[in-house]
Order: C-alpha cells, then structure tokens, then sequence
C-alpha cells in the first residue's frame, strides 16, 4: 500500500511539472509571436521611412538641379549677351578706326593740293625742284613726313631689296605700330639679300617707324643713322614714282644697297635705285 502511494504521488508530481511545461510552452510561445510582431513592425516603419527619405532627398536633388540649371542658363545668356555687346563695340571701334584713317588721307591730300590763286590775280610759274615736294620746303621735316605718309597710303605694293640684316631692323621697328603686317613671302638671296612686297600700310608702318626711331634721343648714332639713311631711300623712291613706258602699272622699288650693279646698262646710266646717297 505505502508503495502505491508513492507510485500516485510521484505520478501526480509528474502530471504537475507536464502541466508546467506545457504552460511554459504556451508562454515561449506567445512571447516568440509578440517578438516576430513588434520586429515585423519595425521592418515596416522602417521601410515606410526610408521610401519617405528617398522621395524628399529625390524632391530635393530635382529642385536643386533645376535651380542650378536656370542660373547656368541665365549666365549663359549673360555672356551672350555680353559677347554681341562686345562684337557691336568691336565694329564700332572698327568703324571709327576707319573714319579717322579716311579723314588723315583725305586730309593729307588736301595738304598736298596747291594752294588756289585769288580771282584775279596771276599765278605764279611752278619753281624747279629742288629733290623735294613742291608743296612742302626742304626745311620742314614734319611736312615731309606727312607727305610721305600720304604717298605710301596711295601706293597698292612697293617692292624692297636689302640686307637680312636690314630686313630684321626694319621688323623689328615696324613690328610696334599700328600698321604693320609681315608680308607673306620674303625670298632670300644667296648672297644674304632680300626682297620682299611690301603693302600701303605697312609702307606707312615702317616710315612712321623709322621717323620715330631717327627722332628718338635716347637711341644710339648707329641705330638713328641706320633709320634715317632707309627712310631717305623710301622716301626718294617714293617721290621719283614714274609710269613704266610698256603701260603697266608702277610699282615702288626700294632699294637699300650702295653697291653699283653687276651689269652696267646699255647707256651706261647708272641705275637710279642702286646709286650712292
């Protein structure tokens, strides 16, 4: 009997600690359901969070672009702007740049015209040359200048023979002005010669070159008497421009050599270009 009570109460104790399991079972349970809840909860405000920071940061991306976009337009507008603004300025510098050359020649001309005698009296008989201009004295240099001036502007090409050496001076001078531009070819000789073409306007960019280079104090006497013996031949060759006999058109020939020629000609007259100051 004392036996079988110990069977039932060790069977009682084992149904109370199966009936404790199995609570603890349902607790485990109950507690894993809770905890995949509140996870999956967070897993979806999460997602829901992060898809409302993509749409702001993509809201915000746009707009900044946008913006960023309508400045670089309105520069790009403004530089536009300012390019045509400057392309007008451009032409009008252009413009007045002309007029002015325009009005120096025209007014250069009109110097040159002789003066027109008073109605009724006589004019004068013309007076021989003396080597210069009529129209200007031998004792005005500055006459004799704008004179030059004006001859090199009406001249198409003029055609000069030199030294390299005297090539370079004379590039080196006229390189500074305003009216300067290196012929496209220059043909060298084997003898260390040059001749080249050399247009109105850079005929006029080397005399104003050379007026200032003679003129100029502070030079050395080599530099200043290089500059005034090549301006003396330009201007000579200038003011001696004679029609050619076959009808075609007269071309300046400037020639910076003091040597006589290899071949006399046929008259044995000298060659005017070639001869000693």
């Amino acid at each position: 009997m004392a036996r079988r009570g110990e069977i039932e109460a060790l069977a009682a104790e084992i149904r109370k600690l199966q009936s404790n399991f199995d609570r603890l079972h349902d607790d485990l349970k109950s507690t894993r359901a809770e905890i995949v809840d509140i996870i999956l909860r967070g897993f979806a405000d999460l997602r829901t969070d992060n898809a409302a920071l993509r749409q702001e940061l993509n809201g915000s991306t746009a707009s900044g672009f946008a913006e960023q976009r309508n400045i670089l337009n309105q520069v790009n507008e403004r530089l536009n702007q300012e390019r045509t603004d400057a392309q007008v300025v451009l032409r009008e510098i252009e413009g007045l740049r002309r007029d002015a050359a325009e009005a120096r020649v025209a007014e250069l001309e009109a110097e040159q015209q002789p003066p027109t005698a008073p109605r009724g009296e006589t004019p004068q008989p013309p007076q021989p040359s003396t080597g210069l201009s009529d129209a200007q004295p031998a004792d005005n240099p500055q006459a004799n200048y704008t004179r030059l001036l004006a001859l090199a502007a009406g001249v198409a090409y003029a055609e000069i023979t030199c030294h390299r050496d005297t090539w370079a001076f004379l590039v080196e001078r006229a390189a500074q002005t305003e009216h300067f531009r290196l012929p496209a070819g220059v043909d060298e000789a084997d003898d260390g010669t040059i001749e080249a073409d050399l247009s109105g306007r850079t005929l006029i960019a080397v005399l104003d070159a050379l007026w200032h280079t003679v003129h100029n104090n502070a030079l050395g006497d080599g530099t200043r008497a290089l500059a005034e013996r090549i301006f003396d031949r330009i201007g000579h060759a200038l003011q001696t421009l004679q029609p050619t006999d076959d009808g075609e058109q007269a071309v300046t020939r400037i020639v910076i050599d003091n040597r006589p020629p290899k071949t006399p000609p046929a008259d044995s007259t000298p060659d005017p270009e070639a001869t000693t100051d």
